[in-house]
């Protein structure tokens, strides 16, 4: 190849080379032999030869002007003389080497003829020279005739022979033998191979076949030419540190009749080499197009988080999900072509007409005026700058991933830089250029100021003498070496034409003047991201000065630099470098002018979101466009269930939240809804969880609020400008005094005098000036600070998190919940379920068609829990009402050109599809598919954070499916997003994503204030009960009245007749009293039904149960009689002791019913005398024995209480006819009795005289409480002891005045009630228990009853106060909380009398968590899953742990946002409070109400402690060889292992409302 001139170089004249090439092959074997020969050449001169193809391709002018290409390499003689270090002189001829290198050549390397001799090379030239060095660099040891000199064969510095005894393989780097190097140049090259090529290491020797071998898989490069501009942005963006070698898997092989002598791909720049390629690609049709390949190095950073935060959880069985065969047969039609979706309209959402691009503009310029509106900022003045900015930046800048590599980033807003200038012009304008502006000056004034056609190089670090940062030297070595040192920095850098340096650290000064006298102009101090900016635009590369000579820096060119000088509104003049005219696609840089610092940062911050958002839109109408996509048609039913719930809040009434919510915008996608938050709709806002939450849920701005903060900006800014202002003028008030010798004009003559006191006190007057100035710049700084920290306080809500929900910068990500199953091994998570939160293009997220080639088509991919491909695993994305399931699968069928054998697959589909992405969606529904077609660029490069954002929140869009039957297109009419699978494939897998619906329930506390639902009570059977009491009475005393008229005769003759009638009639008397109380009011006779909470029905409900106790005393009364003279003895006792009640009327009756008639029917005195003998008639006459029509179960002989309800004991009969006392009415009965009463008082008096507090707070027992104290019940318990003639009854209350003060608290209805629900109980036998204790429960289901054990009950006598504490504290200050509350604990005593049976039983009574609650699911969960399954054939299984998860893929049960919050806190609360007490082994209670989508949860079984059989259990289950820890642990590991466990299996599905943050 020649040279050209300077007309085909487009006015460039090639610059001379300064090196030539060896005349034999000079391809280096390695990864870093090609870096070290871009800046360092061997000694031999010969021609590259390259084909006329390479050629053409490498220099092409005349296609743009602009840019400058790659000059082809010319010839040039070899330096005659190399210097060497390790002796003082070496000539040029290899013959006269000395011998021992000779020897150690034989030894130095293969015969390999691409590796060259390090002598021979002209890195040399940069060695320091030896008359410089008096000693060594590293150790600063003196050299002499027996301490010699040695040079790094990379620094070129010289040291001592202790420091330079570390080698490294020429061979990796292209020479052959070992290089003596320092220990710092090794330990840069040990790094550098670790992090580009970690198979290979320093010390590893390379055999001739390895490296044969290795020149095959990697071609190093050696730039031939002395200057290197490269115009192909997909090396430059490649990784950055292999910019110099192209693998050798991806060079298409030269043909025959292209190979020629000097052709060899080793020959060729980095440049040259790519052109090369790409022009063998681009014969090569069917070459797959590159695509970027990324393994687990570039895996998310949150999917690394997730490996190494977890452990591996092995479950036996898994029933894995896989699609079927059918459902990966997409259609393909080749003569299909795209149509453009017509027109549509969404009624709901109020869309307008037009196509899609109509479409998002006019939701553009909605968001852009409610930003206007957001940033008070005048849209009249800055809607005309912006709008048509934000438009030009986003067609000019162009993100390329694809060609330009993965380092490259796919948020465009990364290569705009936007710089606010703030200066005084009437209107805001910009000005855009292509490339960069930087606020920076050139060190020197001298330098040039402007160049055209600039060569770039931009360098990390610094340029100066000291190599190590904090290295320190003695002075002499400095200044004998640092100028040789530099010199040989300036000349590496000066021999590649460089007009432009941009350095990032200081520059020392000796370095600055000779890159000054080469006219290099030096920028030093440049910040990274500047000099990142300035390599992007230039196509330069970024390293250091030292790390160049292992892989060189490309030089970038700048068709224009200059640097501008700006003067600013406050007077101060500001210098720009500006680097103008590059490639605009590459990075744009805006200068943003305005008057007003408030609104240039508004129009900023706006402007960026803008462009982003323009962005993002484009590739959104791609993504549409690709299947035609379109919102539904007006009047068109929605039957997809997620937009159904999406846009269920729009069916509803609105309220203030919701209204703002419609007049804000949050998406730029006019086909993505976001609902309100649930506690925001008007259901949400009457949940009980409301009060529980500090502050509001949610808060938002309106536009007072934006228009007062405005103002306060506007304020403070003015204050600011007059605080500048008058810095400033007492600035130069202060330089303003001068000398008084100096103030005179035209001086001929100066006074001697004065001159000496000039000199003598001219220094104070200057450190005067200077301290006045620096103590008004104190003050001013101090003053400003202040002013900043009063409106920091009285603006704060304007700052931090979460608080304007409805601020659209926040609402740019999604919150999905992430989790990943293994198809094989395991049923539970590999990982998660986690929260994630993904900005869209933000720094976690990833391009849609990188995520599909790296993380779903690709099997390298693995799994960091089971180390299996992730091709094997299923993974869950969970948002709101949206549950998305992506699987991968293998085509197992071949490909087929016909569809003979049944597949269906087209052969792009059946078989290998190559790198590209096909696309294509089903209907499963419908069971057809839409055309497949390959994956656009636009769309490869959507954010994958989006493409999950309209899956869960797009609104209800059709696309049409072809039909191959008929060739007909038709619309399927389902929704495009949810109700249609998504497919994608490449090579032979196949993506599946597949939406389902989600339905995220409540969690439900048991409420902290106890209610019992009243039930409804027909009015009609209270009438009924009166009625039954009077009949019960009619029964009674009519067989009373029955026996006088018998023995009528009898009575009379012993004068007793008027005694026993007396003693009727008074006992119906009192029936009579006892019976008014029952009274049937108008309210029970007008209405149907009552409620039992009616004081008037409970009222009847005590006078029913008086009525037949005093029915039953008189029946036992009269029964109690043997004889009538039994009869007459009581009624004469009777008599004596009561009042007269004459003239009362009898309820069955009146007074007539008191005169018996004769049979015959006429009546007869009373007072009538016999002859027979009276005494033994009545001796002998039995009364008539009444029979009891009462319940036989009822202990009808136990009297009232004084106050509160009537409660009877009974006795539980079985079907054998077992009678077992009613557990319930024994307790109700004594907490109810008058001799509870009297003793529950004269505690509260004893405690009173002790001045013990009566309250529930742990205030006043010495030594505290808790497990390890004394029981705390001392003087608290109440025993009760009562009996019949049937049994006897034991009954003690603990903590008696504690109970009755905390049921006052949580128990809303009052202690009445509580005793009425209590007074009805049976036996109840749950699923799941394996304590084997007793359990009861009262009849209306609202509390039951659990037997403890001795070691529980000793645990809650502890504890007890502070569980008062605890739930004392949840009421009052509104604190969540799950555990089952206790309302009291008992031992109970029992003994029958009549079969001598007899038990006692401790029991607690707590809450039924699930009252009134039609529970479909019931789970007792642990957290641990050791022995924890049970069987789900039972008729109500309670079912554990591993039930849970053994199915966690397809019956995860999600809750909401909210209902998450509350239950962490909840558990929290509770778990932390049972640790504290040494509780564990407690359950938490689950169960699903399908008809409410609620779970009510509730902890239970918290009454035990960690004690010495526990800690046994727990050692002896440890030692047993299973995967799981036992049920059984400590306190504190017990509560971790809870909480986890509960977060992993209700995780919850977040919402675009989840974990908003108002910084944008």
């Amino acid at each position: 190849m020649t040279n050209r001139d300077s007309s085909q170089n487009g006015g460039f004249v090639p610059f001379p080379t300064l090196v030539d090439d060896d005349a034999g092959p000079s391809g280096q074997s390695g990864l870093l032999g090609g870096l070290f020969g871009r800046f360092f050449r061997n000694g031999s001169s010969s021609e590259a030869i390259l084909p006329e193809s390479i050629a053409d391709l490498t220099v092409d002018t005349e296609s743009n002007s602009d840019v400058v290409p790659e000059m082809a390499p010319p010839v040039t003689q070899r330096s005659q003389e190399s210097p060497d270090g390790d002796t003082n002189s070496l000539n040029s001829e290899s013959s006269q080497r000395k011998l021992s290198q000779r020897l150690s050549n034989l030894f130095k390397g293969n015969a390999n003829p691409q590796l060259v001799d390090y002598d021979r090379s002209d890195f040399r030239r940069y060695w320091m020279p030896d008359s410089t060095v008096k000693e060594c660099y590293e150790c600063h040891e003196k050299f002499s005739a027996f301490k010699r000199k040695h040079h790094c064969r990379l620094c070129g510095q010289i040291f001592c022979s202790k420091c330079s005894r570390h080698s490294i393989n020429g061979v990796l780097l292209g020479y052959v033998g070992l290089l003596r190097v320092c220990g710092y140049c090794q330990r840069n090259v040990d790094a550098y191979l670790s992090s580009n090529s970690p198979k290979i290491r320093r010390s590893e020797g390379v055999k001739e076949s390895d490296t044969q071998s290795n020149t095959g898989s990697l071609v190093s490069t050696v730039s031939n030419g002395p200057i290197q501009f490269s115009n192909d942005s997909s090396l430059l963006y490649a990784d950055s540190h292999l910019h110099h070698s192209i693998s050798g898997a991806q060079i298409t092989p030269v043909s025959s009749d292209v190979s020629v002598p000097g052709a060899d791909p080793s020959h060729l720049s980095i440049q040259q080499l790519h052109d090369y390629q790409q022009f063998m690609r681009e014969t090569d049709p069917t070459a797959p197009k590159p695509i970027p390949t990324e393994a687990t190095a570039n895996e998310p950073e949150w999917v690394r988080n997730i490996a190494s935060s977890n452990g591996v959880r092995q479950i036996d069985s898994f029933k894995s999900v896989e699609c079927p065969a059918y459902e990966i047969q997409p259609c393909i039609d080749p003569t299909t072509t795209t149509v453009k979706p017509k027109p549509a309209i969404t009624e709901t959402l109020q869309l307008g007409t037009g196509d899609l691009n109509e479409l998002f503009e006019r939701k553009l310029e909605q968001m852009l005026d409610f930003l206007f509106i957001r940033e008070q900022i005048p849209r009249e003045t800055w809607y005309d700058v912006l709008w048509p900015l934000s438009k030009e930046i986003a067609a000019t800048v162009k993100v390329d991933i694809l060609n330009r590599g993965t380092n490259e980033s796919m948020n465009i807003l990364k290569y705009v830089h936007i710089k606010k200038l703030l200066v005084s012009v009437p209107h805001p304008d910009y000005e855009v250029i292509d490339g960069v502006a930087c606020s920076k000056t050139l060190a020197h004034s001298d330098m040039p100021k402007h160049v055209d056609n600039a060569s770039v190089m931009v360098l990390n670090g610094g340029i100066a003498y000291e190599r190590e940062p904090l290295k320190h030297s003695s002075i002499e070595p400095i200044i004998e070496q640092e100028q040789e040192f530099l010199k040989n920095h300036v000349e590496r850098i000066t021999s590649r034409r460089v007009t432009l340096l941009l350095v990032e650290d200081s520059v020392a000064k000796l370095a600055s003047d000779m890159l000054m006298a080469s006219h290099v102009a030096l920028i030093p101090n440049v910040k990274r991201s500047v000099l990142e900016r300035v390599a992007r635009s230039t196509k330069a590369t970024l390293t250091s000065l030292m790390d160049a000579q292992m892989h060189p820096a490309v030089v970038g060119f700048c068709p224009q630099f200059k640097e501008r000088v700006i003067t600013l509104k406050n007077g101060i003049r500001k210098s720009l470098l500006i680097f103008d005219d590059c490639q605009g696609e590459l990075g744009v840089s805006v200068l943003l002018r305005a008057s007003s610092r408030r609104e240039l940062c508004a129009a900023k911050r706006i402007l960026k979101f803008l462009v982003l958002q323009r962005y993002s839109s484009k590739l959104e109408i791609d993504f549409l466009n690709m299947f035609q996509s379109k919102p539904r048609a007006p009047g068109d039913p929605v039957n997809c269930d997620i937009c159904i719930d999406n846009a269920g809040d729009l069916l509803e009434q609105p309220n203030e939240f919701t209204t703002e919510l419609q007049k804000s915008v949050l998406t730029n996608s006019p086909l993505i809804h976001y609902a309100p938050p649930y506690l925001e709709t008007p259901v949400g806002r009457t949940c009980y969880l409301v009060d529980f939450f500090k502050k509001p849920t949610t808060h938002y701005f309106t536009a007072k609020d934006y228009e007062a903060r405005r103002d306060s900006d506007m304020e403070l800014e003015h204050t600011l400008n007059r605080m500048e202002e008058a810095l400033k003028a007492a600035k130069d008030k202060v330089e303003s005094v001068k000398w008084s010798l100096l103030q005179k004009k035209n001086v001929t003559e100066v006074n001697p005098n004065d001159m000496i006191r000039f000199r003598a006190r001219g220094g104070l007057l200057f450190n005067a000036k200077k301290d006045q100035k620096q103590a008004m710049v104190e003050k001013m700084k101090r003053e400003i600070a202040e002013l900043q920290s009063r409106y920091s306080e009285k603006y704060e809500k304007f700052k931090g998190t979460n608080n304007d929900v409805l601020n659209p910068y926040s609402h740019q990500r999604i919150a999905f919940l992430y989790s990943s199953f293994s198809k094989r091994t395991v049923n539970n998570p590999c990982s998660g379920p986690w929260l994630v939160v993904w900005p869209y293009y933000g720094a976690q997220d990833r391009p849609l068609g990188g995520f599909l080639a790296n993380f779903c088509l690709n099997e390298t991919y693995k799994c960091k829990m089971c180390s299996k491909s992730m091709i094997d695993h299923q993974r869950k994305f969970v948002h709101k009402y949206a549950r998305i399931e992506i699987t991968t699968q293998m085509h197992v069928k071949p490909a087929s050109t016909s569809d003979e054998n049944g597949t269906g697959l087209p052969p792009s589909v059946a078989g290998d599809t190559g790198d590209g992405i096909l696309a294509w969606r089903r209907c499963p529904s419908c069971k057809s598919n839409s055309a497949v077609v390959p994956l656009p660029p636009p769309v490869w490069h959507m954010s994958f954070a989006k493409f999950i954002d309209y899956l869960a929140n797009g609104i209800f869009c059709t696309s049409p499916l072809p039909d191959i039957s008929d060739s007909a297109c038709e619309t399927c009419g389902h929704c495009t997003f949810h109700e249609q699978q998504h497919y994608f494939a490449r090579r032979n897998y196949t993506t599946c994503f597949k939406v389902l619906p989600v339905n995220p329930l409540h969690v439900v506390f048991s409420p902290v204030q106890c209610s019992i639902v009243p039930a409804t009570i027909k009015c009609e059977s209270v009438v009924a009960k009166r009625m039954e009491a009077i009949s019960l009475a009619e029964t009674i005393f009519s067989e009373a009245k029955a026996f006088l008229v018998e023995n009528e005769a009898t009575l009379s003759a012993a004068d007793v007749f008027d005694e026993v009638v007396e003693f009727i009639n008074n006992n119906r008397k009192k029936f009579n009293d006892v019976l008014t109380s029952f009274s049937v009011g108008e309210k029970f006779t007008d209405l149907d039904t009552i409620t039992s909470d009616d004081p008037d029905y409970r009222a009847a409900m005590d006078a029913f149960c008086h009525c037949r106790q005093f029915l039953f005393n008189f029946i036992e009364l009269w029964n109690s009689a043997k004889t009538a003279e039994d009869l007459v003895t009581l009624a004469t006792r009777t008599s004596r002791s009561r009042a007269s009640t004459t003239g009362e009327e009898s309820l069955l009756g009146g007074s007539d019913d008191l005169i018996f008639r004769a049979p015959s029917g006429s009546f007869r005195s009373t007072g009538s005398t016999s002859t027979v003998n009276v005494t033994s008639a009545l001796r002998e006459l039995p009364p008539t024995r009444i029979n009891i029509p009462l319940p036989k179960n009822y202990h009808w002989e136990l009297p009232f209480g004084d106050t509160g309800p009537a409660v009877i004991v009974k006795d539980l009969l079985d079907q054998k006819g077992n009678s077992h006392p009613d557990i319930g009415s024994v307790i109700a009965y004594a907490l109810s009795c008058t001799q509870y009463s009297q003793k529950l008082s004269n505690l509260r008096k004893q405690w009173c005289d002790e001045g013990k507090p009566l309250t529930l707070r742990n205030i006043g027992i010495e030594g505290g409480s808790g497990l390890h104290s004394p029981p705390q019940d001392t003087n608290a318990n109440i025993e009760i002891e009562f009996e019949d003639s049937k049994a006897h009854y034991y009954v003690k209350a603990y903590f008696a005045e504690h109970f009755d003060l905390l049921r006052r608290v949580i128990c809303v209805e009052g202690e009445d009630f509580f005793l009425r629900s209590l007074s009805t109980s049976g036996s109840w036998h749950p699923e799941g228990g394996k304590s084997g204790a007793s359990f009861f429960r009262t009849s209306d289901e609202r509390f039951i009853f659990k037997q403890l054990s001795s070691v529980e009950l000793d645990c809650f006598r502890k504890c007890a106060p502070n569980y008062f504490d605890y739930m004392y504290t949840a009421v009052t200050e509104k604190k969540l909380t799950a555990l089952g509350k206790i309302f009291g604990v008992y031992q109970v005593a029992y003994r029958n009398k009549e079969d001598n049976q007899e038990f006692k039983m401790d029991l607690l009574i707590m809450e039924f968590l699930f009252y009134k609650k039609n529970v479909k699911k019931l789970w007792d969960l642990k957290g641990s899953l050791r022995n924890r399954y049970a069987s789900p054939k039972s008729s109500a299984p309670v079912l554990l742990d591993e039930n849970l998860v053994q199915d966690l893929w397809g019956n995860q049960i999600y809750i909401h946002t909210h209902s998450k919050a509350a239950l962490n806190q909840a558990m929290a609360n509770d778990s932390r409070f049972l640790t504290s007490l040494d509780i564990m082994d407690y359950s938490l209670l689950a169960g699903i109400i399908e008809e409410t989508n609620e779970v009510v949860i509730g902890i239970v079984d918290y009454m035990r402690t960690f004690t010495l059989d526990k800690k046994l259990e727990s050692l002896v289950k440890t030692a047993l060889p299973t995967p799981h820890l036992p049920t059984v642990v400590s306190p504190t590991a017990y509560c971790r292992r809870f909480c986890e466990a509960i977060d992993m299996y209700f995780p919850f599905a977040p919402d675009q409302w989840t974990e908003l943050n108002s910084d944008f």
